[in-house]
Order: C-alpha cells, then structure tokens, then sequence
C-alpha cells in the first residue's frame, strides 16, 4: 500500500505533468490516464480487502491485475507522448526518465509472472520475485529519480541566482550548471549496473551482482559529483 498505493501514485500524478512538458507535446489521451486512476486505486483497495478478509488466490490475482493494468495504461500515456514529442533530441535527463519507463514495463512483466506463477518459470521464480522488487526501486524509481533531477535542480538555482538579471546582461542557461559529460557517463555506468543486476539475479551469480554493484557506485559518485556542482553554483554574467 505504501509503495504502489502512495509512491508510486504520487510519482505517476508528478511524471503526467512533467513529462508532456519537457518533452513539449500537447493533446494527449488523459482518459488514459483517468482509467490508470480508478484500476491502480481500485486494485488497491481489492488487494487490502483482499487480503484481510479473504486471501483467496483467484481474488489477490484479480486484483493484482487492476493494479498492473493501470500502471500499463500510464505506460501507455508516456509511449504517446514520447511519440509525439516537438523535441526529438532527449537529453540526458530525459534519456534517464525514458529508461525509467522501460523498466517499468520490465517490471510489469515480472510482476506478472510473480503473481501467476507459470510452470515454465519453474526454479527461477524465486529469483523473478526477487528482481520484481529489486527492479521497482533500483529500476523505475532510481532512473526516473536520476533523469528529473537534470530538468528540475538546475532551474530551480537558475532561477534563484539568476531571475532578477534575465534581460539585463548575458546568464548561462540552466543546463550549463552541471557537467553533461559526467551527465553521460552515469548514465551509461547505470546502464550497465542495472543490465548485470538482471543478469546476476537470473543466473545466481554473486559477480555479476558484486558488478552490478561496483557500476551502480560510481553511478551514485558521479550523479552526486554533478549535484553539489548545481547546488554550489556560483554566479556567471557577462
């Protein structure tokens, strides 16, 4: 209830706005989302009575699939707008967001499965569980945490420092308070830790996940390397 029900909800009311925003598109299906809204709350509230009062497989199943279909629906929603976006070069922070709603749908085939628990998936599906949970944090919320930082931190002291000198003499822009290069190069670094991460789960194998680890810290250095450089920006006229 507290994952799904209050995070991600919150994130998904928060990527609705800001998305078609950055990204600069306009008339998109919100009936999309309007749906997304009553099968995730919907799901949830099945899934809690469910679970209290009547635990019966059939029914958490049921439920849990109200709540999947609605987050494929604000999969949906995205996928419209990234096709039909002005801006058709991404940068690194949309590239970080846009990765975010890949593993969201990852995840969603893995929530799947957890929760039909096919025969196929025989001896794997303690590990499909296990990157099911791993890959919501680490995966959807990570990225996505990542990339919106690039397209709401630098404004926000862009607009601190320089609002009041806007039109009045030459201010840098707000992409230009953070290194891009080290931008990039975190998001391939993250790239990587997160493709050994699904690797070492699946396999069991305890290196590629000690990888996976040694990728996602440098990750951690270089995001919070260009983090402070935005928070300890100083002042640049001309």
């Amino acid at each position: 209830m507290g994952l799904v029900g209050w995070f991600m909800l919150l994130v998904i009311g928060v990527a609705s706005k800001l998305m078609p925003m950055f990204l600069i598109v306009h008339k998109l299906p919100t009936q999309l989302l309007n749906r997304a809204y009553y099968l995730i709350n919907g799901g949830l509230v099945l899934l809690l009575l469910g679970y209290s009062f009547y635990p019966q497989p059939w029914f958490l199943t049921i439920s849990g699939l109200l709540v999947i279909g609605g987050i494929a629906l604000f999969l949906r929603f995205n996928q419209i707008a990234f096709g039909k976006r002005l801006r058709k070069n991404l940068d690194v922070g949309m590239k970080m967001s846009a990765m975010g709603f890949i593993l969201l749908a990852v995840t969603i085939l893995l929530g799947l499965l957890s929760l039909l628990q096919p025969s196929f998936a025989g001896i794997y599906q303690i590990r499909i569980d296990l990157l099911y949970g791993i890959l919501i944090i680490f995966g959807f919320l990570s990225s996505l945490v990542l990339g919106q930082t690039y397209k709401t931190l630098p404004f926000i002291i862009w607009l601190k420092k320089y609002h009041a000198k806007v039109g009045k003499t030459k201010v840098p822009l707000p992409q230009e308070l953070y290194s891009d290069k080290v931008a990039k190069w975190h998001f391939y670094t993250y790239a990587a830790g997160i493709v050994l991460l699904i690797a070492g789960v699946l396999m069991a194998s305890v290196w590629l996940i000690k990888a996976a680890a040694v990728f996602i810290f440098i990750t951690a250095v270089l995001y919070n390397f260009n983090v402070f450089k935005i928070l300890f920006h100083k002042e640049k006229t001309q």
